[in-house]
């Protein structure tokens, strides 16, 4: 625990006037009470619309090398909202092993982007001005990683599940990160979902903080060249026609199969310990996780426990950090708020568990699929459902970079106020058929052959899961008609 340690912070938290100091309020001089070798904070620009996080990322390992007792000895590092993603690229772009980075803690951190993101750029531009953290740009070139669906964020993540690049096992850095779920005072009457989304702090997704990603990829059962063309144009024209509430149309064959399921705690991968604070928001002086009073205690004494941990202690770090969500549901279950807090939903369903799906579209050689429709079905899986699955969506977004990607919002539990517990949905959903169309090009001489994939219940509650982030990659079949070459 001797180690320095490094404090990044995160999207246009430099805007704010005065020095580097000034942005991580009085949890710098608190750190210090903890038996660290040297603090470092750490400044660096977001709000040029030139500056992207790559452009950062070798900022950053500039500004290391010349701190070269960092690199030699090696460090911490503390991170909030996009430095997650700063010092994740940073691990990943130097490709030592072991890395100098022997512990990454994330504060609210936007692994896999923020609704803020997306909003209009002026409207952006106008709330970041309210808050306190606008200048005259808005810093689109980090903007573009932290929009929901990023090919670059997914690609970062991704590289850390492929063989050979464990962030633990094979970088050996011990990850950590902590999270709140309640908004800053006053941010429920904000006009955008956005900064009043149930299951964030405000600006990012509990979901989409967790570095836990479910990764499921789903591909072609048999090679292009062996389907019968005739076959497959017959079932494609059947299932552009069915009419809504008419049954789907069974394939002649399996078209599709699961790949691969990469599961954080399964198949060697291993699990980062990631915890729920209570009465912290994502920024702001009163429960702000980084600048906040309230929460600050409970900060620090979760960071301390990082700091003393050793690789070979992930397990109890894991244990010790559910216990504490699950301590920190049990104080959420009876706590009412304000009438304010009552403008957008009552106080307790703030707080319920959410998971966000990512699919992505591809062709059977790896070209982006863009127009795909997304269909989960209720009526399919094992029976009749109880909970209709679509009404636990609660929102949609295409990426507006890769079209062939939409992050999708979905309510996994329910607060009982009569009980004050959360009550699962999913289980009451009964299983879904996961259905995806791609739209048929003109005269038909391609065809995308449709998805029909049944998700019995314990496969959807495996693939969805509350406070994480699902990433579904598919590989659709599109495939020409016999006639687009022939031989005479």
């Amino acid at each position: 625990m001797t180690e320095p340690l490094v404090l990044v912070h995160g999207f246009s938290a430099e805007g704010r006037a005065g020095e580097a100091a000034h942005i991580y309020g009085t949890l710098p001089q608190a750190l210090r009470g903890l038996p660290l070798l040297d603090i470092n904070l750490g400044r660096y620009v977001t709000l040029d619309d030139h500056v992207d996080l790559e452009d950062v990322t070798l900022a950053l390992d500039r500004a290391l090398a010349a701190r070269p007792e960092l690199l030699k000895g090696g460090f911490n590092a503390l991170t909030h909202s996009t430095g997650a993603l700063v010092l994740r690229n940073w691990v990943r772009r130097r490709g030592e092993r072991p890395s100098p980075l022997r512990r990454l803690i994330h504060l609210a951190g936007a692994q896999w982007g923020s609704g803020w993101a997306h909003l209009g750029r002026s409207q952006l531009a106008r709330w970041l001005h309210l808050i306190g953290q606008g200048s005259a740009e808005r810093g689109l070139g980090v903007l573009s990683a932290l929009e929901l669906g990023s090919p670059w964020a997914l690609d970062l993540h991704l590289h850390f599940l492929a063989p050979g690049q464990d962030l633990l096992r094979d970088y050996g850095v011990l990850e950590a990160s902590l999270m709140g779920s309640a908004l800053p005072p006053g941010w429920a009457a904000l006009p955008f979902r956005a900064g009043r989304e149930a299951g964030s702090d405000g600006v990012v997704r509990v979901a989409a903080s967790n570095p836990n990603v479910i990764h499921v990829q789903v591909g072609p059962a048999s090679p292009p060249d062996r389907l019968d063309w005739a076959q497959v144009a017959r079932y494609v024209g059947e299932t552009a026609t069915a009419l809504p509430g008419q049954p789907v149309p069974a394939p002649p064959e399996p078209y599709y199969v699961v790949r691969r399921e990469s599961q954080p705690g399964h198949d060697g991968r291993a699990v980062v310990p990631f915890a729920l604070l209570p009465d912290c928001a994502h920024i702001g002086p009163e429960t702000g996780i980084l600048t906040g009073t309230r929460p600050q205690a409970t900060v620090l004494r979760q960071v301390a426990a990082v700091l003393k941990a050793s690789p070979a202690e992930v397990d109890a770090l894991v244990s010790q950090f559910e216990a504490v969500s699950a301590q920190t549901y049990a104080a959420l279950g009876g706590t009412e708020h304000g009438p304010l807090g009552q403008v957008q939903h009552p106080a307790a369903t703030q707080h319920d568990p959410h998971a966000q799906l990512i699919v992505r579209t591809w062709d059977q050689l790896g070209r982006p699929l863009p127009g795909c429709a997304l269909h989960v079905n209720s009526f399919g899986g094992n029976g009749q459902p109880r909970q209709l699955i679509n009404d636990l969506f609660e929102d949609v977004h295409v990426n507006s970079g890769a079209p062939n990607t939409l992050t999708c919002y979905l309510r996994t539990h329910r607060h009982d106020s009569r009980t004050g517990e959360w009550v699962a949905a999913l289980p009451e959903v009964n299983g879904v058929d996961l259905e995806l169309d791609a739209p048929t090009g003109p005269g038909g001489r391609v065809v995308v052959v449709p998805l029909r994939l049944r998700l019995d219940s314990a496969t959807l509650q495996r693939w969805l899961e509350p406070h994480r982030t699902t990433l579904l990659d598919v590989q659709l079949l599109r495939l020409p008609s016999v006639d687009t070459f022939q031989m005479y």
